[in-house]
């Protein structure tokens, strides 16, 4: 049993050592001895006892908190659209307090889940505001329930090697399955991602939108509706800067995964979703970092064929 259950199991069930003293205790001398030599056992182990959970707890007090490795990180209060039947929903969530937008992500909510996805997760820095928009569409124009997206930014103070490259595109025609990357220049890693389709209401939607592995790209993939074979495209940001010491963590599932920052570390830029490769159209409707930036929570439309990912970048 770990250290700490095994105090807290003492805590909550001392010894009945004391309770089986007094029920053998007996008339003669050598009885009353033994009494108090075993009541003073008893005492011993439950002073032991109370200096453990002391000690315990002020290990809990005195762990060192969870930090951020850019100044003043924050998720901004999420904003979300109105719930209605409309068959595109946009919101945003901005920065305040003079930060800038590091990362952000979306959340679908709503009824028949499985027949909207995410079109639009971009970052936006004009130097005078910062913010991350999002766009999720119905692949129908049909009512089918109230639904709507939320948008979520995490926000730092500016710093003066921050940079959003410019948008990377794919080719703009037809085809199932398109992907892209946004590369960092200058020396400088990715710590957000963003993402877009280009295409006609409903006819297209993002699969993937996250990091490499190095932090050097940040990739983007998307799958056209079936049976559209118009000219689309998908397009990709990054969120750069230089070198933090930031990490990646990841988490796999068939629909839904999660990602964990290890130790002290928090949630700074979160991506997920299918892969690189045309697995079919199956989209994602959420890439949500978490409210305490401590994991990053992904879902797609349906189950994916081999799995997907949910990725924190953590610093």
């Amino acid at each position: 049993m770990p250290r700490h259950q095994a105090i807290q199991s003492l805590y909550q069930n001392p010894p009945t050592t004391g309770a089986e003293t007094v029920a053998v205790m007996t008339i003669h001398d050598e009885g009353v001895w033994t009494m108090h030599r075993r009541r003073a056992v008893v005492r011993a182990a439950l002073a032991a006892a109370a200096l453990a959970i002391s000690s315990f707890a002020a290990q809990i007090a005195t762990a060192a908190p969870a930090h951020a490795a850019l100044d003043g990180l924050v998720l901004a209060t999420p904003v979300s659209s109105p719930s209605d039947g409309a068959q595109i929903h946009n919101a945003t969530a901005r920065c305040t307090g003079g930060r800038v937008v590091v990362g952000g992500g979306a959340k679908i909510t709503g009824t028949n889940l499985s027949h909207k996805r995410l079109t639009l997760l971009m970052p936006v820095d004009t130097g005078v505001e910062s913010y991350f928009a999002v766009t999720a569409q119905a692949n129908t124009p049909v009512y089918e329930g109230n639904w709507g997206v939320t948008a979520y930014a995490v926000c730092a103070f500016r710093r003066s090697d921050y940079k959003i490259e410019p948008r990377a595109d794919s080719a703009h025609g037809s085809g199932a399955f398109k992907q892209t990357a946004a590369v960092c220049t200058g020396g400088r890693r990715v710590i957000g991602t963003g993402a877009a389709v280009i295409a006609p209401v409903g006819k297209a939607g993002l699969v993937l939108n996250r990091a490499a592995g190095p932090l050097d790209i940040s990739r983007a993939s998307a799958h056209a509706e079936p049976g559209f074979t118009g000219a689309w495209h998908v397009s990709s940001w990054a969120i750069c800067m230089n070198p933090i010491g930031a990490q990646v963590a990841g988490g796999t599932g068939s629909q839904v995964a999660d990602a964990n920052c290890p130790g002290n570390t928090l949630v700074h830029g979160a991506g997920g979703g299918g892969g690189l490769r045309d697995d079919g159209p199956i989209f994602v409707r959420t890439i949500e970092p978490i409210a305490g930036l401590r994991r990053v929570h992904v879902e797609m439309t349906g189950p994916y064929p081999v799995f997907m990912v949910a990725q924190a970048i953590c610093a």
